[in-house]
């Protein structure tokens, strides 16, 4: 028995350090950056959607910048079907961590901004050590802005389905360490948000087609876990197998039938003085010497 616990412990040790050691992600493969200010409430909705190289090995840890007094809204990872599956994560000190299982990964916060009246103006930043080999920015004007600015201009700006106005950035690539940060200033024609408060975040073209509903379990650590769980009770119905088949008394041979045709057995004299030929079985009668069948000196 405790050599099955030791094997047990030592079973559980090598499956659980897999699961928990993750690879620190050093470089993106692409980001996009989506800002949506005045979207669904006074503060500006940030976007990143990230995708980790493919040769990047999961679960991944991927760290993030997030700004001074943001809300985090989102965290999650998305699959190749593009469904999102929200994931674990810690921010410390501006630092977002989180964990992904996917080779994409989506990111979402609110940031403040500045009010005077109905004029706005923000500035979005970015300085990490990731290095992102093609970074894309999109800032989308509110629908009641009648002017928007940037610093610097974008490289395009035009309109889209939706019949909002987009100014765009194209940075290829960007250095670890190296920073990137556009002004941005809009006036409002009145204090309407772009889309109603409930709503949420439209999918960008690269970007997953849902939100996140709830939070979900961690798939690999779970999956961890249910490995040990098989090899505990597979230890354990060994084990009791074992002792339930020596504790078992020696099982009795089964009765075996006799093998001679019924035709060819002799006849056990029955009670009540009847006698019977010894050699072939035949009823005799009291008086008989003979066999009146095969002729048989019949024993008295």
């Amino acid at each position: 028995m405790k050599r099955a616990i030791v094997l047990l412990l030592l079973l559980s040790l090598g499956l659980a350090g897999p699961v928990q050691a993750q690879e620190e992600v050093e470089r993106l493969e692409q980001l996009v950056v989506d800002i949506w200010p005045d979207y669904d409430r006074a503060a500006v909705l940030i976007l990143l959607t990230g995708r980790l190289p493919a040769a990047t090995s999961l679960p991944a840890m991927v760290t993030i910048p997030v700004p001074e007094g943001a809300t985090i809204h989102a965290v999650a990872s998305v699959t190749s079907d593009n469904q999102m599956f929200e994931t674990d994560y810690s921010l410390d000190a501006g630092q977002l961590q989180l964990s992904t299982a996917d080779q994409r990964f989506r990111v979402e916060y609110y940031a403040p901004y500045e009010a005077d009246g109905l004029a706005r103006s923000f500035t979005f930043s970015w300085q990490s050590e990731l290095t992102v080999d093609d970074l894309n920015v999109s800032i989308q004007q509110p629908r009641a802005a009648t002017t928007m600015t940037t610093d610097p201009e974008a490289d395009v700006v035009g309109s889209a389905n939706d019949g909002l106005q987009y100014h765009d950035f194209v940075v290829q690539p960007l250095p670890a360490g190296e920073p990137f940060s556009v002004g941005v200033s809009y006036t409002l024609s009145s204090e309407q948000l772009t889309a109603p408060a409930a709503a949420a975040p439209v999918p960008t073209p690269d970007a997953p087609a849902d939100t996140p509903a709830g939070r979900t379990m961690n798939w690999p650590l779970f999956l961890g876990g249910a490995g040990v769980l098989l090899i505990v009770l597979a230890l354990v119905w060994t084990i009791w197998g074992q002792r339930s088949v020596s504790a078992r008394p020696p099982r009795k041979p089964a009765v075996r039938r006799p093998s001679t045709p019924v035709s060819s057995r002799r006849a056990a004299p029955p009670a009540g003085g009847a006698r019977f030929c010894h050699n072939c079985g035949a009823e005799a009668q009291p008086d008989d010497r003979f066999c009146r069948a095969c002729g048989t000196a019949l024993k008295r």
